[in-house]
């Protein structure tokens, strides 16, 4: 059981990663390959389905990453919808503040 953080870490060059991690004095290190180039999201979906991630502690940090990827994307969905109707009631300043407050939540 590692005693430190656990990461989920991707890479492009699994020995460049491999030479990092055992540098760096990295326990517990569990690579796989998965043949082809993916998304960041679905390299971590493949990590939740592969046999060798089922434990109890990797899938808590699969189910961390996910969360992590989901809120990124809530924030920049909501920068890109801030930015939207800043875009569309720029002809009306007293509009815009309205509409802001109305539409755009706190980032």
């Amino acid at each position: 059981m590692p005693t430190g953080q656990v990461k989920i870490r991707l890479a492009t060059d699994l020995a460049f990663r491999t030479k990092q991690l055992t540098q760096a004095e990295h326990t517990d290190i569990r690579l796989i390959e998965l043949g082809t180039e993916l998304s960041k999201e679905d390299a971590i979906a493949a990590l939740a389905d592969h046999e060798d991630y089922q434990d109890a502690m990797a899938q808590e940090v699969i189910g961390t990453a996910v969360q992590k990827i989901e809120d990124d994307l809530a924030v920049a969905e909501r920068r890109e919808a801030k930015a939207t109707v800043t875009k569309e009631v720029v002809f009306t300043p007293d509009v815009t503040k309205e509409l802001s407050m109305a539409f755009t939540p706190d980032l």
